[in-house]
């Protein structure tokens, strides 16, 4: 008996020993399959048929992505550029609009200074569209949209914002569909000594994570070469958007994970809509959706098919019109909220580099300075008008998304209030942000002008040094070819018998020659 325990001791370190070596070669050769491959593997195969079932869309479910908005501001300093690309896309000239044009009106709403305007700049298609659309332009589009709607919002007079619908293609729109309905097989996935093993349901949940990215960056992408607002020129990922999620289940059977797969509850415990029945407005459920998308406008079509829509036609995707107009006016303000984040972001940055004044030469300081100036008088506009959003009044019948309390007791908040109440706090936080940065430009542009003035006072010291050093040794030449001329004239005068002036030497006189007495 002793004798077999100290076999089986033996094989298992042999055994160990020959794992560590295979773990050793893998990590130097990823080539080579990690030891606990086929074991790993052989644990997790019997959940993927399960998973790849549960996962799999039932007869009668569906979920279509129809259209993405997205939104971008635009202060005082981008304006000219926002006018000079809607003409680049023959959207602000009069062939397209024959009432009125869309630059003239911008200049008007923000000289008038008045309340908030809306203005449609019609739609974009791609060449060879054969629908008939009024006011659309040939143009470019990303490769996901079949076509794009645009819209101006004339907020204030330090923001104007730009707001573009992206109607999906058919190949894009039922993306998240064949994600959801191929199968996958168990994947290994070494990180050296470490390995995990993802399954189907996970390897589908990160495939349509991959696809809310991709559609983020390219829409923002479209953005920054097009119409480059405050978010898409500095930070593509901060562009806000929301995507329209159109969900259809079948009530005979029992629901599948496709609600969990897409991130979504059905319940609509965030934001429910208090004029469309089945819609809810959700949020990014975990900080990696954050890079994926910022909102989702959900939609159940069996509840939300009670609503008389025969004024948009008989398509069936004709619900983004049907949400339209008060989604773009949602959407500007879920976007406000991404502005105030950026502009302090800003000053943060600024402030926490020290206004970027340090080592730095007085020509590079001073354009700092102009660009900060010029930020600063947006920030100071934006931070103003934001402020003063919680005092907007809501009108009877706008849209609204009700966010449910779960203490006992407190009534459902309305979303956009919140919004508006939110923006409000944050701006004014922002305002103090950048008097305290205007306070701290000022500090370093003062002690800038001290450092000249000193490093000035040094130069000039050195100058004048130099300068009197000059002026002796260039004293000197001229003085020895002087006294060259003037010798010969000393050597003339002695020769013709000029005596020199000597002094007179008194003569003693002769001793006496008389005797003595």
């Amino acid at each position: 008996m002793p004798q077999d325990n100290l076999k089986e001791k033996l094989r298992q370190k042999i055994k160990h020993r020959i794992y560590f070596y295979r773990l050793r070669l893998h990590c130097i050769l990823p080539i080579i399959p990690h030891p606990s491959r086929e074991r790993a593997l052989g644990h997790s195969r019997r959940d993927k048929d399960v998973e790849n079932t549960e996962t799999r869309p039932q007869d009668g479910e569906e979920a279509t992505l129809q259209c993405v908005w997205a939104v971008d501001f635009y202060t005082p300093s981008s304006i000219p550029m926002l006018r000079k690309r809607l003409e680049k896309l023959s959207l602000g000239k009069k062939e397209i609009f024959s009432d009125f044009d869309p630059t003239e009106w911008l200049t008007g709403m923000r000289e008038a200074s008045g309340p908030t305007g809306w203005a449609s700049l019609g739609a974009i298609k791609r060449r060879g569209d054969k629908r008939h659309w009024t006011r659309a332009k040939v143009g470019p589009l990303p490769d996901l949209a079949d076509h794009a709607s645009l819209s101006l919002l004339h907020i204030s007079p330090s923001v104007t914002a730009l707001i573009v619908r992206f109607n999906l293609t058919q190949k894009r729109s039922t993306r998240f569909m064949d994600i959801l309905s191929k199968d996958h097989d168990l994947l290994f996935k070494s990180y050296g000594r470490a390995y995990s093993v993802l399954g189907p349901e996970e390897q589908k949940r990160q495939a349509i994570i991959q696809e809310r990215r991709s559609l983020r960056l390219e829409i923002a992408e479209w953005f920054k070469d097009n119409v480059p607002g405050i978010l898409s020129a500095s930070d593509p990922k901060r562009l806000p958007m929301c995507e329209l999620l159109m969900i259809d289940h079948n009530p005979e059977l029992p629901r599948s994970k496709i609600d969990d797969m897409l991130e979504i509850e059905m319940k609509f415990e965030w934001g429910q809509s208090t004029q469309w029945p089945g819609v809810g407005f959700l949020w990014p459920l975990n900080r990696e959706l954050r890079d994926s998308f910022h909102g989702a406008l959900v939609a159940d079509r069996k509840p939300l098919s009670v609503l008389d829509t025969k004024i948009y036609g008989s398509d069936p995707d004709r619900y983004p019109d049907v949400f339209d107009n008060e989604m773009n006016d949602f959407v500007v303000k879920w976007g406000l909220l991404s502005v105030v984040r950026e502009m302090a972001a800003r000053l943060s940055r600024l402030r926490d580099a020290e206004l970027g004044l340090r080592r730095r030469n007085a020509s590079a300081a001073l354009s700092l300075l102009r660009k900060m100036t010029l930020e600063s008088a947006d920030v100071a506009s934006m931070a103003h008008d934001f402020a003063r959003l919680n005092e907007e009044k809501r009108r009877k019948g706008d849209n609204t998304f009700l966010v449910k309390s779960h203490r006992e007791g407190e009534e459902d908040t309305d979303l956009v209030q919140w919004l508006n109440d939110t923006i409000a706090q944050r701006a004014r936080e922002l305002g103090r942000q950048d008097t305290s940065l205007k306070t701290l430009a000022m500090q370093s542009g003062n002690l800038l002008v001290a450092a000249q003035n000193l490093n000035l006072q040094r130069w000039v010291g050195w100058l004048t040094i130099a300068a009197v050093v000059l002026a002796v040794v260039s004293a000197i030449d001229p003085a020895e070819k002087l006294w060259k001329k003037l010798e010969p004239a000393f050597k003339t005068e002695a020769v013709e018998g000029v005596k020199p002036k000597t002094t007179p030497v008194p003569i003693k006189p002769p001793p006496s020659t008389q005797p003595q007495k």
